[in-house]
């Protein structure tokens, strides 16, 4: 499906807005998540949800049973809200626009780190409190291994990459070594 991602960003502004107003940003957008997961996981569901013949209200009906005890109210009546304005099938895209805005708000930027093997848990803890010395921010790290990498460690935040990987000093070196005069 094609979007204007304005549309999605305007969705996601008021939804970023009416959950830190209810004191709830972030639990409102891991239970809007859990929502669009259960959909993508459960096809029938997506395909009742995505069939013009059958009328908002039935849709309405089944989404309220399968979660008003599961979510909190506002994700609900959020979701709700998407379904009678036509625009559920853009819950991806609001949902990845709206954690953005939430974390700016929040004061928060997330990192990707890349080691070649598992990293300790007191060595995430300290590198995120060094990330976050830097960058001025709390900083959520996603750590995964990448068999890929020799040695080191790989740290990515917004555009910013942070290579300590041996793969990349041995490419520094050997660009020295290409660059140096030969005497």
């Amino acid at each position: 499906m094609t979007y204007d991602p304005a549309v999605a960003s305007r969705y996601a502004q008021a939804l970023v807005a009416l959950a830190h107003r209810h004191a709830s940003g972030s639990a409102v957008l891991e239970d809007l998540a859990a929502i669009h997961q259960i959909m993508e996981r459960h096809e029938s569901l997506g395909k009742f949800l995505a069939n013009p013949e059958i009328s908002i209200p039935e849709k309405q009906q089944l989404l309220t049973q399968l979660f008003q005890e599961k979510v909190t109210p506002l994700a609900l009546r959020s979701a709700l809200f998407l379904l009678w304005k036509g625009r559920l099938p853009l819950l991806p895209a609001i949902l990845t626009e709206a954690e953005r805005k939430n974390d700016e708000a929040e004061g928060v930027v997330r990192g990707q780190v890349r080691t070649s093997r598992a990293l300790a848990p007191e060595l995430i803890a300290a590198l995120r409190l060094a990330l976050a010395r830097r960058v001025g921010k709390r900083v959520f790290l996603a750590c995964r291994v990448d068999p890929t990498l020799i040695g080191g460690i790989s740290v990515q935040i917004g555009s910013v990459v942070l290579d300590g990987s041996l793969r990349n000093a041995l490419a520094t070196l050997r660009n020295k070594l290409l660059a140096a005069p030969m005497a």
